[in-house]
């Protein structure tokens, strides 16, 4: 333009400048604004995946084979999945806002009274443990489940303790199975004990561990009096070790 002398060359240079500057202003506005589109594209893609995980979690909870269930720190259910439901005979519906003892029907026993409202309080403390837990289903009349459950602080984003999470393992069977076991034990014991014949129990060293009520009736000896007591004691002829000792080398039956 200057050189057809519409207007000076100084002139020229200054919209020259202007229209300049004002393409770089709109290039940089429209750059940042494609880098905050994709950033704000990129953190609605990580939203929906971490909703999406957060929900494959929650199902997982509620779908879980052992029970799971979590209280707010006024101790009341903000979740309880469906072994929780198969044991207490409670629904989830049901169960959801309730005071959490309410809901197991343990406030006042033993249990909740010797650690269990401590080991939730603990865990909002940010102190985790575990504690063993007895109580019954409330619409079936079936034997007390016994649980041993793990507590744990509940935190939200900022890493506040919002509540507590409590994860079990449902030992019922192991416990049933261990107390069969110790029934038999005992009946066995009882049978060695009243047996009409002479039952001597020794230790590797043929020392007198425990003998039965025949041997206490002809002796006249009682079990605590003769404990400790080497077999030679009563057996005056040595004969009988060499027949224990190769008892005791045995390696199994013949």
């Amino acid at each position: 333009m200057a050189v057809f002398g519409v207007i000076s060359w100084q002139d020229e240079q200054v919209i020259i400048t202007v229209f300049d500057v004002l393409a770089k202003i709109l290039i940089s506005a429209y750059v940042t604004s494609s880098r905050r589109t994709r950033s704000c594209v990129q953190l609605l893609g990580t939203r929906l995946v971490a909703a999406n995980i957060a929900e494959d979690v929650r199902c997982m909870i509620r779908h879980a084979g052992v029970p799971i269930f979590s209280a707010g720190r006024d101790l009341r259910i903000t979740e309880w999945n469906m072994k929780m439901q198969e044991i207490s005979g409670l629904s989830r519906e049901e169960a959801i806002s309730m005071y959490l003892a309410d809901a197991l029907k343990v406030e006042g026993s033993e249990w909740w009274q010797n650690g269990g409202e401590r080991l939730l309080l603990d865990a909002l403390e940010s102190n985790s443990g575990e504690l063993e837990m007895i109580f019954s289903n409330q619409t079936e009349k079936t034997e007390d489940s016994v649980i041993v459950v793990r507590a744990t602080g509940q935190r939200n984003p900022s890493g506040d303790i919002t509540g507590v999470l409590c994860m079990g393992q449902d030992v019922s069977k192991v416990r049933a199975a261990r107390n069969t076991a110790q029934a038999l034990a005992d009946s066995r014991s009882r049978l060695l004990v009243s047996a009409n014949a002479p039952i001597i129990e020794l230790d590797s060293e043929f020392r007198i561990v425990w003998w039965n009520n025949w041997m206490v009736d002809k002796t006249g000896v009682s079990v605590e009096r003769i404990t400790g007591q080497h077999l030679r004691l009563l057996a005056q002829s040595s004969s009988w070790e060499h027949i224990l000792r190769e008892a005791l080398n045995r390696q199994g039956p013949e």
